[in-house]
Parts: structure tokens; sequence; C-alpha cells
């Protein structure tokens, strides 16, 4: 029931797919100048807070829920009161009468279901024109109420856009905050832009914050805007904490808990291409804090070696990096994710695998003209020649050679099953 492009408190959905299907749009319109981009991010006001009871059981009822299972949920909702205490006294019982309930496991899914509503609304709405490749059509990605619309030529479908959200607003409780919500433009004129604000009323910006990764118009502002002021708050955090009286194991603890799941999260929603000198910047930053700004006295790899072997299993960035380049490279080896592969690969001439295995990118030198393919192809080049030296089981002749592709990719021949047969 829940479309695809829902990522939020579901299973087998991750938040970089949202930020990569943002990235993808942003790079085919920069290939194609002429069709013109806005990004509206969504801001809700409370959306969890304000899900109207009556339409959250009547959408229940008609996904076909169990009645047992309807009534439990409306044992659930159907009397709520809660106390305030004010200087150590308590009001008087104040009726809740919307919102799901806070803390509950299964307030999450039940706002997706609810959400869905509008968001299957809005896919189904010909009048809100989103981004169409090939026979994929691209309209909202959601990451429960973190909502991106994708509109193409906004200036007349940004106010069918918002009609559409302020009518299921009125039946399902959800509240647009104006003032927060913002607009990303690409390939539009200031003109062009001054009149799209004034037809939707959202302010048009340079720079969003979207699941905390900050995206512009352009994809080669991401290092800058992202790891660069990572990597510069990580060294002032760190020269903050230098003189605690802390062991060598309380200090590279210190990096793991701290400094590891921040550059972690964006290595695992950005994988752009890095060079060589930010890790070792971001290394020499690392080695100042566990030695206090003193010389070392163990060796940086031995630092990071395992422990089985006698290191401190202190975080080695690049391998990191690498493995997380691996699981979105993991699509283009699968072939699973059509929707994700159309768009990432739209102006491909060959198949997928030819650029992995075949040596495609040689005659195909545009591949690398994607911001994204270019540092997830540069990371598989190092990782092929270390795992693999014969041809890998993974690899479709037919898809490699076969694009536009005129079947469906989950079921290409594989080499495995051409060795079984």
């Amino acid at each position: 029931f829940i479309h695809p492009d829902q990522n939020g408190f579901l299973p087998k959905r991750q938040i970089r797919d949202n930020i990569r299907i943002i990235l993808d749009t942003l790079e085919y319109y920069e290939a194609h100048p002429e069709k013109q981009l806005a990004l509206i991010f969504l801001d809700a006001q409370k959306a969890f807070d304000n899900v109207n009871w009556r339409f959250m059981l009547l959408q229940l009822e008609q996904m076909g829920f169990g009645l047992k299972f309807i009534q439990a949920i409306e044992a659930i909702y159907c009397k709520q009161s809660a106390k305030i205490m004010i200087n150590g006294e308590l009001t008087e019982a104040i009726n809740i009468n919307k919102g799901t309930r806070q803390g509950c496991p299964l307030s999450p899914l039940l706002f997706v279901l609810t959400l869905e509503v509008l968001n299957r609304t809005i896919r189904q709405d010909e009048e809100v024109k989103g981004m169409k490749v090939k026979k994929e059509e691209y309209k909202l990605q959601a990451f429960a109420d973190d909502l991106v619309f994708i509109l193409e030529e906004p200036l007349t479908t940004a106010t069918k856009l918002m009609v559409r959200i302020e009518e299921y607003g009125k039946v399902a409780g959800l509240k647009i905050n104006k003032d927060k919500t913002k607009m990303l433009t690409k390939n539009m004129l200031k003109e062009q832009k001054k009149e799209l604000e004034e037809v939707s009323g959202i302010q048009i910006i340079n720079k969003v914050k979207y699941l905390g990764i900050y995206i512009t118009s352009r994809c080669g502002t991401l290092k800058e805007d992202n790891y660069s002021k990572l990597k510069q708050q990580i060294a002032t955090d760190l020269l903050k904490w230098e003189n605690l009286q802390l062991s060598l194991i309380g200090r590279i603890s210190t990096i793991k808990m701290n400094v590891l799941p921040k550059i972690l999260y964006l290595f695992q929603t950005i994988p752009i291409r890095l060079n060589k000198k930010f890790f070792d910047e971001l290394n020499k930053i690392v080695s100042r804090f566990i030695w206090q700004g003193r010389k070392a006295r163990i060796k940086l790899k031995s630092l990071q070696d395992a422990r089985i072997r006698g290191g401190f299993a202190l975080p080695e960035w690049e391998l990191y990096y690498q493995a997380t380049t691996l699981m979105w490279l993991k699509e283009w080896i699968t072939l699973r994710n059509n929707r994700l592969l159309t768009l990432e690969g739209h102006d491909l001439l060959l198949g997928w695998h030819a650029f992995l295995w075949y040596g495609g990118t040689k005659a195909q030198g545009y591949f690398r003209r994607h911001f994204i393919r270019e540092a997830l192809f540069l990371n598989w080049q190092k990782i092929k020649k270390q795992c693999y030296v014969k041809i890998p089981t993974w690899v479709s002749t037919i898809e490699a050679f076969s694009y536009p592709i005129t079947y469906k990719r989950e079921q290409t021949v594989r080499y495995s099953e051409i060795l079984n047969e």
C-alpha cells in the first residue's frame, strides 16, 4: 500500500534513499537546462499531534484492516486526557481529541498510513506535474512528515499542489507552516522566481537543510556545505575536550561515540568524491586529540588496526567511506530498484553492468559526468581490484549490452545462472 517514495519507519527503506533521489533529480535537471524545476520542502505544524482520529480510523477500515484491530486502535485513542504540573500542582484534566500518542511504536506507522492518502492523491493528479523520466514519474519524496515535492513547470503547478494539500488538511488535520516551508529552484530566471514566490506564497532560498543535509541547486556544493563544515565542527569540539583527563582507550571511545556517528551519516547519505587530503586532515584532527597535541607514540595504522591483531580499533575513515559506497553500488549490481536506476541512469546508452565490469566507460565517458555516478564509480574501481580476480557471478551480459532495456531488470540472466545450467 505504501509507495516506494515514502521511506519513513518502514522495513528495508532507508533515509539515504530520499537524499539519493533528490540529488539525482538535481543532476537530471542539470543535464536538461530547458526544463524548470522547483523542490518544495514542506513544513507541517506538529504533524503527528494534529492527526484527525476519525479520518485515521476510516482509513484503516478502507484499507481492510480487521474489525478487532480497528477496535483495538479505537480503544487506545477514544478517551485521552492529560494534566499539566505547574509549580508542583496539577491542573484539571485536559481532554485530548487528536494526534497520535507520543512514544507509542504504532504512532509513526499510523501517521504514515494517513499521510499516504495525500501522497496518493498528488501522484494521481495529472494537473500536478512532476518529473517524468522514461516511464517513471517522480512527484514527491517523504520520510514520515518530511515531504519534498518535485515540480516541473512550477509556475502552473505550484498553486494546484497547495490546493490539494489544503483540501487534505481540512479532513485529516494537516496544517502547513508557510513561514518554514521553503523552495529550491533550478533553470529559472530571476523574474520567474519572483512570480513563483507570489503565486505560491513560499519563499525561494539558495540552500535548504533536508534530513540533516545541506542541499543547494548544484550538487557541487555538497562537500563544502556538509563535509567541510562538519570537519571544522569536529576540530572545534575536540579542541575543547583536548585537556580532559581521559586515558588512550577513553579518547578512542570518545571518537567512536561523538565523531564516528556524525561522519558516518554523511558517508551513508552523500557518498560524494572525497580526496586523500580530506581523510589526512581528519586523521590529523583526531590524532591531535588522542595525543593532546604532543608527538604520537603509536603509529596511526596500529591504532586503526583490529584489537585481535593488537590494535585499538580507532575508526579508519576511508574504509568506512568505501563500505558505505558499496551500499549505494548495490543497486547497480542487483538491478532491483527500477525507479531509482531509471533516474540515476537517465542518459545511459549501455546497461549498468557494462560500466561495472566490461569497461564500458572507456567508450562512454559521459558516465562520469554525473556527480553521484562519478564518486561511486571511482570507489568501485578500487574495490574491484581488491575483491575480484575473475568475473563475478552477479554480472549479466544481457543487461550490460541491451540498453535501452526492453524487459524487466529483475529478470536478467546472471553469469551464475549460466554456470549452473
